[in-house]
């Protein structure tokens, strides 16, 4: 492909030549057995103006010409778990909203999904339109394109009002089911047998921590000296409350989870920094077991888990 597509960007004739047609005539064959009733009408055996079969894999290395494989792309099974985190996370981090990643990727692909799906299947779509160039030929206009493709364009305009539509009523976008939250934190917790409202608590608790240490750092310069001085604190609190008692029962995640809490409590208010209370303290918690500083059972290995948890989750939504 590569070498064609090197032809084609030259300005050259696309045709088969003597080293390249083994490999164009297995890439038909394969594409005539696996497209079944998807194929061009002229190209169906019998049908009214069938075409010659070299003109057939003319049209294959034109189409080979211009064919991309990405293959490091997220596979089409994994995108409904990826996509939050990989596409929508750095957009709603970007823009500094607080809403979950999800939200914001549900409106914006319903908003795609309705748009396609609403402008009904396309004509010859499983196989690109670049069969029907005579060879030679250019491809379409933009123009051209537009026209063909003018219901299911969708516009930044449109996206844009899809995030800010989530951002504004985030709870109507997530999603029906329930599944298992799959931060670290909240995969160590429930392997520590820790309860889903606990988990939830932990979840919700971690993001004002977040946002607040954001705000702080953003234009306080002792911040960052603070924070740091808090994290030693937190671990040394998280030790002083891992005992061994503790850890000889079994699934005593819960037990930890609430001696961290006494403890925080405990904690005079001079010593902690402006605008900080016991709760965003236990954010902080949650914070550092996330970054597999603190750990709610026996160390585990928690990337494992979490594709162990990824497939139940996609079973149940299934």
């Amino acid at each position: 492909m590569q070498a064609l597509r090197t032809l084609r960007l030259s300005g050259r004739r696309v045709v088969i030549t003597d080293e390249h047609r083994p490999y164009i005539e297995k890439f038909h064959s394969a594409i005539c057995n696996s497209s079944g009733k998807h194929l061009p009408e002229d190209w169906i055996e019998g049908s009214e103006g069938e075409i010659p079969l070299e003109e057939q894999r003319q049209q294959v290395v034109r189409f080979a010409s211009m064919l991309n494989i990405q293959s490091e792309l997220t596979r089409r099974t994994d995108i409904s778990f990826a996509a939050p985190t990989k596409c929508a996370k750095p957009v709603v981090e970007l823009l500094g909203f607080d809403v979950p990643p999800e939200s914001v990727w549900n409106a914006v692909y319903g908003l795609f999904f309705t748009r396609m799906k609403a402008a009904g299947p396309r004509r010859n779509a499983v196989i690109s339109p670049v069969l029907a160039y005579a060879n030679g030929s250019g491809p379409p206009t933009p123009a051209d394109g537009e026209r063909e493709l003018a219901e299911r364009i969708v516009t930044m305009q449109d996206i844009d009002l899809a995030v800010m539509t989530a951002v504004a009523n985030p709870s109507a976008y997530t999603s029906l089911t329930s599944p298992v939250r799959l931060s670290r934190a909240a995969v160590k917790m429930r392997k520590g047998r820790c309860s889903d409202n606990s988990i939830e608590r932990g979840e919700e608790l971690r993001r004002a921590y977040q946002r607040y240490w954001r705000s702080r750092l953003s234009g306080d310069p002792t911040a960052f000296a603070e924070r740091e001085k808090l994290r030693m604190l937190l671990l040394r609190i998280s030790d002083r409350c891992d005992t061994p008692s503790m850890r000889s029962k079994e699934g005593w995640g819960a037990d930890f989870w609430v001696a961290i809490q006494d403890a925080l409590d405990a904690i005079p208010q001079e010593r902690l920094p402006r605008g900080m209370d016991a709760d965003l303290l236990l954010g902080g918690i949650s914070d550092l077991t996330n970054e597999c500083k603190i750990w709610f059972s026996d160390v585990f290995d928690v990337a494992t888990e979490i594709d162990r948890v990824r497939r139940e989750n996609r079973g149940s939504a299934a």
